[in-house]
């Protein structure tokens, strides 16, 4: 498992970040059709979003998918199972919880120059986590609560409690991310997939 770097918002409330090697990501992941194969989530991503051109609306002012794209399209699966491993092995190892995080819900984002998103929180969710697919250099950061703020890089993986407070301001550059919520499995039940999801606005 990669190495995580752990910043503090809090004494008690870290954010880890680590790096993901583009080449395992592309080899869980099916490479669209007539794309190439130097980032094959930035192909799929684009071919997703012609086919759901519409997005769906929320506290993002950006372009996004819906909340349950991983249902909707069963080719983001491979790399919600990548993030998934990733979000466990950090609740046994800096948590000392042994209980199993599944993901609950993910969604892309593609920003373009001055779209942001509004301060907000995944709660009622337990870890989250934002990947960093497609970024230029002056794309804006995201920021926690109490200023910490960090700059996106290519590949970047970023995991953080789900109550930690989070914002994006207008982005100068291209920005186009994947972010995900892991719950405890005990509180999923095999719930038939819809297109709304009422813990978010």
């Amino acid at each position: 498992m990669a190495n995580f770097e752990i910043s503090n918002v809090t004494k008690d409330i870290p954010v880890f970040t680590t790096t993901l090697e583009l080449a395992a990501v592309n080899s869980k992941i099916a490479v669209v059709k007539t794309a190439s194969k130097d980032n094959a989530l930035k192909n799929l991503i684009k071919d997703h979003r012609k086919q759901y051109p519409e997005g769906y609306r929320s506290n993002v002012q950006a372009w996004r998918s819906d909340w349950f794209t991983h249902k909707k399209d069963p080719r983001f699966q491979p790399f919600v199972d990548i993030c998934t491993e990733a979000c466990n092995f950090l609740s046994r190892k800096h948590f000392n919880a042994d209980a199993e995080l599944i993901c609950s819900n993910m969604w892309v984002v593609e920003y373009v120059e001055g779209d942001w998103t509004k301060e907000h929180d995944h709660f009622p969710d337990v870890m989250s986590c934002v990947y960093f697919v497609d970024v230029e250099d002056n794309c804006a950061p995201i920021i926690f609560e109490n200023s910490l703020e960090i700059k996106p890089e290519n590949n970047m993986l970023i995991f953080f409690p789900s109550l930690l407070k989070h914002k994006v301001p207008p982005t100068d550059a291209k920005r186009t991310v994947i972010s995900m919520n892991f719950r405890l499995r005990t509180c999923m039940p095999n719930v038939k997939y819809n297109n709304s999801y009422a813990g978010f606005y």
